[in-house]
């Protein structure tokens, strides 16, 4: 019996964290029931909270910290998710360097928030869902290249510049500046 459970418990712990994980890195969908992305991260808490259970009682018979391993293991992965989490907040509530949007009859919905530490997010809308992507960026004078994203496509801004209220991308469509900061 104690076999079984311990190859449970390790099957749950891996599915749900590696579930968990993938959810944390990629990017971030809001849709219709956004709670529901979080019940990977839900499930491996209560899988971790059970395996700790039974690897407490396990382990008051035999005394060996070896049967706290699948534990452990999950609570590092839970910790990593926790720690992707806890950034993705920290870098939504940075302060906001300039606030860019589509202009009104384009192609594409999507707003791009640059913030001061270098990183943005850009927000797509689609039908019911918005996603959000981010990444890294240089801002020199009255130009932005973006360095890195996770957005998936190709068709996406690297380089653009800001004329007045409008920033012109290269190859893309240009947008219109609703709040910028001064540096």
């Amino acid at each position: 019996m104690k076999a079984i459970f311990r190859i449970l418990s390790a099957f749950c712990i891996g599915w749900f964290g590696y579930k968990a994980i993938v959810q944390a890195y990629s990017p971030y969908k809001i849709d219709m029931f956004p709670l529901f992305q979080f019940f990977p991260f839900l499930f491996l808490f209560v899988s971790i909270i059970i395996t700790l259970i039974i690897d407490t009682h396990y382990f008051k018979r035999s005394r060996s910290l070896f049967q706290f391993s699948i534990s452990f293991i999950g609570i590092l992965l839970f910790g990593i998710v926790a720690f992707k989490f806890i950034r993705n907040d920290i870098f939504k509530r940075s302060q906001t360097l300039l606030l860019v949007s589509n202009f009104a009859g384009s192609n594409y919905v999507r707003d791009f928030e640059f913030k001061v530490n270098g990183r943005f997010r850009m927000i797509e809308y689609n039908r019911l869902r918005l996603t959000e992507y981010s990444g890294s960026y240089t801002f020199t004078d009255s130009t932005i290249v973006i360095k890195e994203s996770n957005y998936p496509s190709r068709r996406f801004p690297t380089k653009g510049f800001i004329h007045n209220d409008t920033l012109h991308w290269d190859n893309f469509e240009n947008m219109q500046i609703e709040k910028q900061v001064s540096q």
